[in-house]
């Protein structure tokens, strides 16, 4: 019974680490995307960068 018990408590683990997985992996071709749309408009204002990350004009 307990060999069991580890056995389901190991695949719910693998499961969860698979899906964390698939996470990252999408989580990164979506970054990817949105870096090369970035680079094909060319170079950003730093002071405009600046600014909308602060807040402050």
């Amino acid at each position: 019974m307990t060999g069991a018990i580890k056995l389901i408590y190991a695949i719910i683990w693998f499961a969860l680490a698979v899906g964390v997985g698939e996470s990252l992996v999408e989580m990164t071709k979506a970054m990817r995307v949105a870096a090369i749309k970035a680079h094909q408009r060319g170079p950003i204002s730093y002071k405009l960068f600046t600014e909308q990350l602060t807040g402050q004009k």
